[in-house]
């Protein structure tokens, strides 16, 4: 099962390989000077990814994994999040730009990528990207709203999943132009949805959180109610939890789940959390930071690298062969390998030498 999980990943071409290879093993900086040094291997074999490399064809790898992993479960999920790659001391990458980092809870100065990823609720695989800039870093035609790059992603990849999966992602897109389209496209979603929006329900409009149905007993963790948020009929759902603080607070979602409990629902929320930990792996374990050229296009090929080499740990996790993608990465890494010239670098998912 683990082969046919990483058949996909193996038919790859050998530069996609080599270059994710090296993302995994590397314990220096993950720039081609820096992986070449520590391994002994040519510099242009590893730069010739970036150079000649097509990461829509690791893409196309991704999505057919991801299809694989998705049969396997009665339910799976598309989580869709963006993420900031910090650039403090860019000054010509035309894709660099300003936004808010959740690490540092700041605007910070980097590369901004909406991202999606099919998740089992405990690993994941991230199989798109695209990039996002600030209206005023763009010029007038070239500026898309993170909202529409998600529609576009939703709608580039939905043929390629079975009604087995549903969306989620966090209350940043539950705008009501992405609500309507989830419905009008008989798409499953779950999105948590801020506190200040106007709902009706019952047939009284007003703020979520002022609704008399989420008004909670000392003894209650879970509400649902049916109503309509700008003319579209949905569900939602509040949940008393305790917050970072130690005291309790209600947060809510919206879904057009039916047949599903407030506490269910509230659990299939939870297939997003998996991608975050894969942002920090990204960050902390595989150089997502670390690329140095100025072109945006092959800043966008060592992302997908970076997905190629993390689905890898992941389905390693998947499968019972590691406690967790860190533990995989770690194993590689404390294996000290060294490549002779011909190099082989990837073999039915498992990294061997020749």
């Amino acid at each position: 099962m683990l082969q046919l999980a990483l058949k996909h990943i193996n038919e790859i071409s050998s530069t996609i390989k080599l270059y994710s290879f090296f993302l995994l093993v590397s314990i220096e900086r993950k720039n081609c000077l820096s992986m070449a040094r520590e391994s002994g291997v040519s510099r242009h074999k590893i730069v010739k990814y970036l150079d000649d490399g097509n990461e829509k064809e690791a893409k196309k790898a991704l999505i057919k994994t991801s299809q694989e992993l998705s049969k396997k479960y009665k339910v799976s999920a598309i989580a869709i999040d963006d993420v900031i790659l910090n650039k403090p001391y860019s000054e010509r990458n035309e894709d660099v730009t300003y936004g808010y980092s959740g690490v540092s809870k700041r605007v910070e100065k980097g590369m901004v990528f909406v991202t999606s990823a099919w998740t089992n609720g405990k690993e994941c695989i991230q199989f798109d990207a695209v990039s996002w800039k600030r209206k005023k870093d763009c010029n007038n035609d070239e500026y898309i709203k993170k909202t529409d790059i998600l529609i576009n992603i939703v709608e580039n990849n939905k043929q390629h999943f079975n009604d087995n999966v549903f969306y989620t992602f966090d209350g940043a897109y539950s705008s009501h132009k992405i609500i309507k389209y989830f419905i009008k496209n008989i798409l499953k979603f779950i999105a948590r949805f801020p506190r200040n929006r106007v709902v009706e329900i019952d047939g009284k409009k007003d703020n979520i959180e002022k609704q008399p149905i989420f008004q909670f007993k000392k003894n209650q963790k879970y509400k649902k109610a049916h109503g309509f948020y700008k003319g579209q009929k949905v569900v939602f759902i509040a949940q008393k939890r305790k917050g970072r603080n130690g005291k309790y607070e209600i947060i809510f979602f919206i879904t057009n789940f039916t047949g599903y409990t407030a506490k269910q629902i509230t659990h299939l929320y939870k297939y997003r959390w998996p991608i975050e930990p894969s942002y920090r792996r990204a960050k902390q374990k595989l150089g997502a930071t670390d690329c140095q050229s100025l072109f945006p296009q092959k800043q966008l090929k060592h992302l997908f690298a970076i997905f190629i080499a993390d689905a890898i740990a992941c389905i390693h996790s998947i499968y019972k062969q590691n406690k967790n993608p860190y533990e995989y990465i770690n194993h590689l890494r404390r294996q000290k390998m060294h490549l002779p010239p011909s190099y082989n670098p990837l073999f039915l998912g498992t990294f061997m030498i020749n």
